[in-house]
């Protein structure tokens, strides 16, 4: 027997799980959390690549629970493309979101406080006013003409949290203009994310199970399309309902 390891999320692993099973190579899916838990039953402490194939050779041998890899088809391999891309973008987001609050927070705290960074009326206004001076010298007036929308509401939150405070701290002209490069790329990340939405939504709709899933409690199309990334769509492949629940 023949055993692959195959990481099925990743783009190279589609090339080489297409070749295996276009010359009809068996290709059976084990988890890294079962490779963990069987590891402890072999001996020696140590991690290494060749421990690993071993362990992994081992476990494809002996159980009989494990799942066998198909050919899939376009739709299933387009989704999980795009899901994985959406993850990586939404990771990027947090970690920039993460990065304008730190920065905007050596600045201003008060404006920190005051500021949705999810939302996308902060984030414009961040890419013009970053400092309290720069917003208490624009006034309410001026910053609701810079975002160019009803948002009194907003425009009047950040005035008064930078009028809390009048003093400048050290570096605060370069810490501005990270503010505003992070905004700005947290305003395209969420352009992106949207794009990518909707790429989703109209790849999840096109799959027969597309209206049973999201009929669900609790699943969406985003959950729905992750399901359908991560199974490859096809219940079939699962002997029982538990082999479902143990792949998941």
């Amino acid at each position: 027997m023949v055993i692959w390891a195959v990481d099925i999320m990743t783009g190279g692993a589609a090339l080489l799980l297409a070749v295996l099973l276009g010359h009809g190579q068996q290709v059976l899916y084990i988890s890294s959390t079962m490779v963990n838990r069987a590891a402890d039953g072999y001996r020696g402490a140590g991690k290494t690549d060749a421990k690993g194939a071993a362990i992994i050779a081992d476990q494809a041998r002996i159980r009989r629970d494990l799942v066998t890899l198909r050919p899939e088809g376009e739709l299933i391999t387009e989704l999980r493309m795009l899901v994985a891309r959406r993850q990586d973008l939404v990771a990027d987001r947090t970690r920039a979101v993460n990065r304008l609050r730190d920065q905007l927070l050596a600045i201003c705290p008060a404006l920190e406080r005051a500021l949705d960074m999810t939302n996308k009326g902060p984030l414009v206004l961040l890419t013009g006013y970053q400092t309290p001076a720069a917003i208490r010298q624009a006034g309410q007036a001026g910053l609701e003409a810079w975002l160019r929308r009803g948002a009194s509401e907003l425009a009047a939150r950040a005035f008064q949290a930078a009028s809390a405070q009048t003093i400048t701290v050290p570096g605060e002209l370069a810490a501005a203009l990270l503010v505003a490069q992070l905004a700005t790329e947290l305003i395209r990340l969420n352009e992106l994310i949207d794009d990518v939405d909707t790429l989703i939504q109209d790849r999840f709709h096109r799959h027969d199970l597309a209206e049973f899933i999201i009929s669900m409690p609790g699943i969406g199309v985003l959950l729905g399309a992750e399901f359908l990334a991560a199974t490859g769509g096809d219940m079939s492949a699962f002997a029982s309902p538990d082999r479902l629940a143990g792949y998941a």
